[in-house]
This record gives C-alpha cells, sequence and structure tokens, in this order.
C-alpha cells in the first residue's frame, strides 16, 4: 500500500510538472504567433521593390563573376596546357643542345691547345731568331697542311741523329764566318787598290811615251808630277772612309 501511495504521489507531481511545461509552451507559442504576426504587419508595410531591385542586381552581378570565373579557368587550362607544351619543347631542345655544347666544350679546349703551342712556338722562335717575315715562303717548302706532321718528324728524327749539339763549336763557327767576312772586304779593298795602281801606272806610261819628244827637264817634271797625282789617287782610292778602318796602310 505504500508503495501504491509512493507511485500515485510521483505520477501526480509528474502530472502536475508536465501540466506547467504545456501551459509554459502554450504561452510560448503564443508569443510566438504573436511575434509573428506583428513580423508579418511589419514586412507588408515595408517597400520591398528596391531591396529586389538590388537582389536581381546582385544576381547579375554574380552571373557575370561566374562566366568570367569559368572563363578564366577555362583560359587557365589553355595556359597550362600551352606551358606544358613549351616545357616539353624546351626539354627536347636542351636535349638536342647537349652535342652542341660537348662540340662547344671540344672548341675551347683545342682552342686553349692551339693558344698554348702558339705561345710555345713563338717563345722557340724567338730564342731561335727566327725571320718571321720569310716564315710564309718557308712553309710553302714544306707542302700542304696534311704534309706538315710527316715534315716535322722527319725533321725531328734528323736533329735526334745529329746528337747532341757543340755550342762551342757553333760559336766558333760564327767567329770564323764574321772573320771570312771580314778578310772578303779587305781582298776586295786591296783589288780594287790595285786597279786603281795599275790604271795609275797605265797613265804614267801613256803620259811618258807622248812627252818623249819633249825637253828631258820638262819630260821628268811632267812624269813625276803625274806620278805623285796617281799615287795620291790611288791613296785616296785606298783610304776611302768604306776601306779606312780595314786597310793597315791607311791607319
Amino acid at each position: 500500500m505504500q508503495e501504491a501511495g509512493f507511485a500515485e504521489r510521483s505520477a501526480r507531481d509528474r502530472m502536475a510538472d508536465l501540466e506547467r511545461r504545456r501551459e509554459a509552451l502554450v504561452a510560448s507559442s503564443r508569443t510566438q504567433q504573436s511575434l509573428l504576426e506583428q513580423l508579418s504587419s511589419e514586412r507588408a508595410s515595408i517597400d520591398w521593390s528596391p531591396v529586389e531591385e538590388a537582389l536581381q542586381r546582385q544576381l547579375g552581378s554574380r552571373g557575370e563573376a561566374e562566366h568570367a570565373l569559368q572563363a578564366a579557368r577555362e583560359r587557365l587550362e589553355t595556359l597550362g596546357t600551352e606551358l606544358r607544351a613549351a616545357e616539353e619543347s624546351r626539354l627536347a631542345a636542351e636535349q638536342r643542345l647537349d652535342p652542341a655544347r660537348q662540340k662547344i666544350q671540344d672548341m675551347q679546349l683545342k682552342e686553349q691547345a692551339a693558344a698554348l703551342a702558339e705561345a710555345q712556338y713563338g717563345e722557340q722562335l724567338a730564342e731561335a731568331q727566327a725571320d718571321l717575315a720569310a716564315l710564309p715562303e718557308a712553309q710553302k717548302s714544306f707542302g700542304t697542311k696534311s704534309q706538315l706532321p710527316g715534315e716535322i718528324e722527319r725533321l725531328a728524327k734528323a736533329i735526334a741523329e745529329l746528337g747532341a749539339v757543340n755550342l762551342a763549336a757553333l760559336e766558333e763557327l760564327a767567329a770564323a764566318q764574321e772573320r771570312k767576312a771580314y778578310l772578303d772586304r779587305q781582298a776586295a779593298d786591296l783589288t780594287e787598290a790595285m786597279t786603281t795602281l795599275e790604271s795609275a801606272i797605265r797613265q804614267i806610261d801613256r803620259e811618258s811615251r807622248s812627252s818623249c819628244s819633249r825637253p828631258s827637264t820638262s819630260s821628268t817634271r811632267t812624269s813625276a808630277g803625274s806620278f805623285r797625282r796617281s799615287s795620291v789617287v790611288a791613296r785616296r782610292a785606298l783610304c776611302s772612309p768604306a776601306r779606312k778602318s780595314s786597310t793597315p796602310a791607311c791607319r
């Protein structure tokens, strides 16, 4: 019985609580209904045409923006395709350029080697005191460019066969050649002087013969004068500025 009484009181309390909640909900519903009627009345009193026009404009702008966005996306996709094609072309061009780059590097190495060889050959020619002006004509005697390596090899073998060069002998040879040139010049001077003396003697003979019919004093005086003149001519010939240093009689 006690349990039944307790359950009944609990049920009544719950029913009372539900009744209160129902009344609260009814009051809230009435309030919401009243607010809705007020809002409806206010909405009916508002002029919505400017808002609707602005909304239509916004919708139109939105449509244009969406259209522009779609066009931009299509353009972006087109540019992406073109960019990929350009990148593929660039890679293909780089692959084609690799042999050309390698060839350029090879040519640069050859150019450096040629410049180094040119400098070395220039130093060797300077040390050998070679006549650079005569080199083009001398190169013609070696034949074409393709024949130069063989000629160089032949000369190298000939130099190797000569063995070590005696530099002292070369110096002695140069001194002997200078001495020979000096003696040749002196011999030429003496030969010219002898020719001058022979001419003077012949002139004296002619004058002597032509003056045989004249008195002896006059003939002797004339012959002596002719001899002195011939001697002066011969001495001047021997002691000219070009021969004075090489002729002992003029020192």
